[in-house]
């Protein structure tokens, strides 16, 4: 918390420097409840910034007794499309996905931090599934490294990675773009986003958009 003000201070100028948006990883912030929420920083060309609060929390979170939940999904008008964000666990959520992808979302970006390949891999698979089922792009930007002098972020390992549903023009795989260690990379990916829009309207060989955001009952048997 104490240096909340400079951080801000940091990353809008360089937003603005840059002319471009900027999402950071995650930190715990202060609320004025007495707890901490875990929030990601989005920061705008022009220096302005806005936020999205984590809403699952981990069993790590809740056992802290000092970690409560966001409320609300925040979406973001960009001259190229619609931006949300889902932190970490947030994105193992299909019902987080759909809202997003229902206010119109064009791009999904899940900074992450995992201890180990188990939570990495289903991070990643998450991911992929949000990009299918929304016919979005998604970005994960994972912490890798050691910080041996705080106990929640010790060890963290991942493989960052930018996502495009499994259909035609986009790979086969969906990968568009991912790192080859779990080391510290950079990864540049352009994006087009009218590929995604097709698919949207009814493109593609399937209309996993079109076809999730319908309703069904459900009849349970004996």
């Amino acid at each position: 918390q104490l240096y909340l003000g400079r951080y801000r201070v940091l990353y809008s100028a360089l937003a603005k420097k840059t002319n471009a948006y900027w999402i950071t990883g995650s930190i715990y912030e202060r609320m004025p409840s007495g707890k901490y929420r875990n929030r990601a920083y989005i920061f705008k060309p022009d220096g302005s910034f806005v936020y999205q609060d984590k809403i699952h929390l981990t069993a790590y979170e809740k056992t802290s007794g000092i970690i409560e939940s966001g409320e609300k999904l925040t979406v973001v008008a960009t001259p190229w499309g619609n931006l949300g964000v889902l932190i970490c666990y947030d994105s193992e959520f299909p019902a987080l996905g759909h809202a997003l992808g229902k206010a119109g979302v064009d791009l999904i970006a899940v900074p992450s931090c995992t201890e180990t390949l188990h939570g990495a891999l289903r991070i990643q698979i998450s991911c992929q599934a949000r990009a299918l089922e929304q016919s979005v792009y998604v970005i994960n930007a994972c912490l890798v490294g050691e910080c041996p002098y705080s106990e929640m972020i010790d060890v963290s390992t991942g493989h960052s990675g930018v996502f495009a549903p499994m259909d035609e023009p986009f790979p086969a795989d969906g990968i568009l773009a991912q790192a080859q260690t779990t080391k510290p990379e950079l990864i540049i990916c352009e994006l087009d986003f009218e590929p995604l829009r097709a698919l949207r309207q009814g493109g593609g060989a399937v209309h996993n958009y079109l076809d999730g955001h319908t309703q069904c009952s459900v009849e349970v048997l004996d």
